[in-house]
């Protein structure tokens, strides 16, 4: 599977060099960085990338607000913002252009690609999927999971790493509390494509300073869901089992 393709939009060269290189290293192809709003559309228009990491702040005519509308208007590619500044005028400016996550800076790998795996889900999801017809069973049953007192987000994901269901207690737009977490639920079902696929575990238990995550094959997909340190596994085994069912539902 092709790698995601990821715009760069900052003035500052700097800054722009080191995103593009963090953005490699988490496995993402950059097939162009802008420096201007002028220019990230050009780019976008030429490009077509799967996604346009912009700067709201941008020297010329056209900032980074405006040029994002031109390019989800144009092109229907996601945009989302970074920015240091997070003033309330300039956070409903950018609402109206219906972004797809703000990253703050300085932020790190985890909370990027925590934020990108978002996004490009929602928005593949906006695209292909219909949640009130397409598999309400599975997102009835997560949604039940998330509403679980201690649980922060489930994931179905296919054995080949595709992820078909996302639901956690956040907007995207909100998700700076959970955005380790998230980072680590698609870290975590990259390793168990590999260690399903070849029928190592059937479970595994994944433990950080933030949180638990439980993994479970299931059928040709892989159920993964995060909860707050000390919650008991088997508290939201109920919960849980109907998501399995749903799933295996699904064929």
């Amino acid at each position: 599977m092709a790698s995601p393709r990821i715009l760069v939009v900052e003035d500052e060269g700097i800054v722009a060099t080191g995103i593009r290189t963090m953005l490699k290293r988490l496995g993402y192809d950059v097939p162009a960085v802008a420096s201007s709003g002028e220019e990230a559309i050009k780019k976008a228009a030429g490009t077509r990338p799967d996604l346009v990491l912009m700067d709201i702040v941008l020297e010329g005519d056209i900032d980074g607000i405006d040029a994002a509308e031109q390019i989800r208007a144009r092109f229907d590619i996601p945009v989302v913002y970074l920015t240091a500044y997070a003033d309330d005028s300039t956070l409903q400016r950018a609402k109206l252009t219906a972004p797809y996550g703000y990253i703050l800076k300085p932020f790190n790998e985890r909370e990027l690609q925590a934020t990108l795996v978002m996004a490009l889900y929602k928005h593949d999801r906006e695209r292909k999927l219909t949640p009130s017809n397409d598999k309400p069973e599975l997102e009835l049953a997560l949604k039940e999971l998330i509403e679980t007192e201690g649980v922060n987000a489930g994931a179905v994901v296919t054995r080949d790493g595709i992820m078909v269901e996302f639901l956690n207690r956040h907007t995207p737009e909100a998700v700076s509390p959970l955005s380790s977490v998230v980072a680590m639920m698609a870290i975590t079902a990259e390793k168990c494509t590999r260690m399903f696929k070849k029928g190592e575990v059937e479970e595994l238990i994944t433990k950080a300073n933030n949180g638990v995550l439980l993994t479970e094959r299931c059928g040709g997909f892989i159920f993964i869901v995060a909860v707050d340190k000390g919650i008991d596994l088997e508290s939201i085994k109920p919960q849980r089992e109907k998501v399995k069912a749903a799933i295996e539902g699904m064929g």
